[in-house]
């Protein structure tokens, strides 16, 4: 959920822009959170990769930056994180990038949950 109180998927603000992404911030945090996305899965070095990027962009004011910044940081704030966390997480990333790219990123994590879905099983 977002600050808003939608989904993340819904809330399309949150999203990088057609400006945003001829910036140079921009463009990185569009290639990192693809980078992040394309297998499905959140790793914790994935993670820990953004949080760093996310840091050292301070300047990246941006609304998907922000938004990134408030769900790491909520997730991380007492010092582990939960499995849930991590889909809240991947789910912010998805959020942020432009509808085609958030089209393939939200297909690669629903066929890792329905595999693991199915593994329980």
């Amino acid at each position: 959920m977002t600050d808003t109180g939608l989904p993340t998927y819904l809330n399309r603000g949150l999203s990088l822009s057609h400006a945003e992404l001829c910036t140079q911030l921009g463009a990185e945090l569009l290639s990192l959170c693809q980078s992040v996305t394309a297998d499905g899965r959140l790793t914790p070095e994935e993670l820990d990769g953004l949080r760093q990027w996310l840091r050292e962009a301070e300047s990246a004011e941006m609304p998907a930056a922000k938004h990134l910044r408030g769900v790491i940081g909520r997730a991380l704030a007492d010092g582990k994180i939960t499995p849930e966390e991590y889909s809240e997480v991947h789910r912010a990333v998805e959020a942020a990038l432009p509808f085609e790219e958030r089209r393939q990123a939200m297909s690669a994590r629903l066929e890792v949950e329905a595999v693991e879905s199915a593994a329980r099983v």
